[in-house]
């Protein structure tokens, strides 16, 4: 249940959390393209809850930095 609040204690922040190491994964596996939409679509749709968690806010702009993509 991807709308249940996010677990502060445990380390998960919420969904984009998830999509954050699928597009981590998928930069690995070789699926480029897949890791760019996914890195663009956490910086676009989760904009305000990457205001409240500075590393994945960081980690994101870095990687779509570095994979040439703009946001």
């Amino acid at each position: 249940d991807f709308s249940i609040e996010p677990f502060y204690d445990t380390g998960y922040p919420g969904k984009y959390g998830i999509l954050f190491e699928k597009a981590v994964s998928a930069w690995w596996w070789g699926k480029a393209q897949e890791s760019r939409n996914i890195f663009k679509h956490i910086a676009d749709e989760y904009k305000e809850e990457l205001k409240r968690d500075r590393n994945h806010l960081l980690a994101v702009q870095n990687n779509i930095m570095r994979l040439g993509l703009t946001n």
